[in-house]
């Protein structure tokens, strides 16, 4: 089994690729289209939304997402990953990719980023949810997104309650870093790869 993870000039490239090598899965980082490429995506993020998608659309992989998406290829965004998958964000001007109805708002609270390890509350049935015990993520960010369909399959309470996870078709997306949270996050990953 492969997984192409987008390289768009993020910071958890290679925690996310060892997490990823550790359940048997091969990575490869992708820095422009490769059309014969139809395995799942992971689409991580560590960063601004705007440097972020900015990189994305420099490199031609916004068209690639697409197209791979329509094909039903499984895509996983994390953290600024899954931001950028909905349209516009309150972090700079860009737009994001629109492939989820949305907007990407700051968190109102009184100490920014939200850092640390949460506890999420499963709110739908979701395949990459699937099988969790104990729900504790690490999450570090500080822009929520707000999805307009009902795409939340979990949310987290940091002074507000906001989506930790949204599933549309084959496309998820998760605002917690499953790389670094341990057996759990591992868990989700191989259910991703079950998909």
């Amino acid at each position: 089994m492969k997984t192409g993870i987008l390289h768009c000039d993020t910071g958890n490239l290679f925690s996310i690729k060892s997490a990823i090598e550790e359940i048997g899965v091969k990575p490869i980082f992708l820095k422009s289209p490769v059309e014969t490429f139809n395995y799942p995506l992971i689409l991580p993020g560590v960063g601004n939304f705007a440097h972020v998608i900015r990189e994305i659309r420099k490199r031609n992989l916004d068209e690639f997402i697409f197209e791979k998406i329509k094909k039903g290829i499984p895509l996983l965004g994390i953290c600024v990953g899954m931001q950028i998958l909905f349209e516009k964000s309150e972090e700079g001007n860009e737009a994001g990719l629109g492939v989820l109805k949305g907007i990407v708002q700051k968190i109102k609270a009184d100490r920014l980023p939200h850092i640390g390890w949460n506890r999420i509350e499963i709110l739908e049935n979701s395949r990459i949810l699937k099988g969790l015990k104990n729900r504790y993520f690490y999450f570090l960010h500080s822009y929520k997104c707000v999805p307009e369909n009902n795409i939340k399959t979990s949310d987290v309470f940091y002074y507000e309650r906001f989506a930790a996870s949204v599933e549309s078709e084959n496309v998820y997306g998760v605002q917690f870093h499953p790389e670094k949270s341990g057996k759990e996050g591992i868990l989700i990953l191989k259910n991703f790869f079950k998909i």
